[in-house]
């Protein structure tokens, strides 16, 4: 199975954009994808490093395409699809977790690098009833903010710095990437209460 999806993998590298977006459903279902859709952006980046504004928005794209299969899954299913899909003990954690942070989590979920587990939380979006315009706008900011800064950083030094970066230090990407999304995540909230405000005084 290894070797197999290593040499897939290698075929979607060379297709470049159309890489990226099957790999974007593959990465968002509950199907093992180790590196997954980050590799194939660093290494597209990497390679050309011009290109790498379009790299990481052909890898949002794909992203956000995929984990909408995966949200529709859910929605259709509801949460006998959680018991079909998921073990128990996944279901239930993931359940609450979702229902008491609902966005954060799902953001958390979208923004952190592996080993953290997305699918689930998809699959609970939609089996949850959770509003498909939220859903899109928190996943595509979250993919967006993950994949900026893993093209830049493969444009600016290289394929080989990136994937030592992540085998040796990561722990300080995995709190870079949570103060990242904490912080803009923080400033999302603030704005929505900011414009919200208004209405709220009109009443």
């Amino acid at each position: 199975m290894e070797e197999w999806y290593h040499s897939f993998r290698g075929v979607l590298i060379h297709t470049g954009t159309a890489g990226l977006l099957v790999m974007g459903v593959l990465d968002a279902s509950l199907i093992p994808t180790p590196g997954g859709q980050d590799l194939l952006v660093v290494v597209l980046a990497a390679a050309h490093p011009e290109w790498w504004v379009y790299y990481a928005l052909a890898g949002t794209i794909g992203s956000v395409f995929g984990a909408s299969l995966t949200y529709r899954l859910g929605r259709g299913g509801g949460t006998r699809e959680l018991d079909t899909r998921l073990s128990h003990r996944m279901h239930t954690r993931v359940s609450d977790v979702f229902e008491r942070w609902g966005a954060g989590a799902l953001f958390l979920a979208a923004i952190l690098p592996p080993p953290m587990p997305m699918a689930p939380f998809l699959l609970a979006a939609g089996a949850l009833g959770y509003p498909w315009p939220r859903f899109a706008a928190v996943l595509t900011v979250a993919k967006a903010i993950r994949y900026v800064a893993a093209a830049y950083l493969a444009a600016v030094y290289g394929r080989r710095a990136v994937v030592a970066l992540l085998a040796q230090d990561y722990r300080i990407v995995l709190l870079a990437a949570v103060a990242l999304g904490s912080t803009v995540w923080i400033a999302m909230i603030a704005w929505r209460r900011y414009h919200d405000a208004p209405r709220s005084a009109e009443r």
